[in-house]
């Protein structure tokens, strides 16, 4: 499958099959992220976290990775999607307040949750297909957004395909959170 196959594939199952379950899947993602000691950091640091600044973060995201996820590849808006979201993370990467694990275990979750809220709550599975392109598509965005898959057991030999791919950032992203989401005074809600 092409990665243009997979952003068609995307576009389907955003637009027409599961549009609740992907703008679900991403709220929950972007919930989580707040559980990564290091991420609710930086939020809390950079008042990300607060009520005033809260909802503008979860808007913003939110039509980022819409856009990113509905958008053709080569198209401006998709460009566009992906640019911003390399320049908000840019000075806290270079200034490793974000690490290469809590980007990829973003990137995991916006996928793992996809796949988590159509298996409990559609009328249907996906196929097989569906979440290879699930995979490819996940794969090109974390590469554009030079997200190292270093710590992947599959990297060295690379990935049979996108089903291959997406199984595996799924488990990963279910071990990462294991082992780092943890209390954290971050975490707690301000009273603002």
């Amino acid at each position: 499958m092409t990665v243009k196959e997979a952003h068609a594939i995307m576009t389907q199952l955003q637009e027409l099959e599961f549009p609740r379950v992907f703008s679900k899947a991403r709220q929950i993602a972007l919930l989580k992220a707040g559980g990564i000691p290091t991420m609710s950091k930086l939020f809390a640091v950079t008042a990300q976290n607060n009520r005033r600044n809260a909802g503008k973060r979860a808007v913003d995201t939110e039509i980022l990775l819409r856009e990113s996820q509905s958008q053709p590849r080569d198209s401006d808006r998709y460009a566009s999607a992906v640019a911003r979201m390399n320049y908000l993370h840019a000075r806290y990467r270079r200034a490793n307040k974000i690490t290469d694990g809590d980007l990829l275990h973003t990137l995991g979750d916006g996928l793992a949750e996809i796949l988590n809220v159509i298996e409990r709550e559609e009328w249907r599975k996906l196929t097989d297909v569906e979440k290879c392109a699930l995979g490819i598509f996940h794969k090109n965005l974390g590469e554009y957004m030079g997200i190292p898959f270093d710590v992947l057991p599959s990297k060295a030999e690379g990935w049979k395909d996108g089903l291959h791919f997406a199984l595996e950032l799924r488990k990963w992203t279910i071990h990462y959170e294991e082992e780092v989401a943890r209390p954290h005074q971050p975490n707690v809600h301000p009273r603002e």
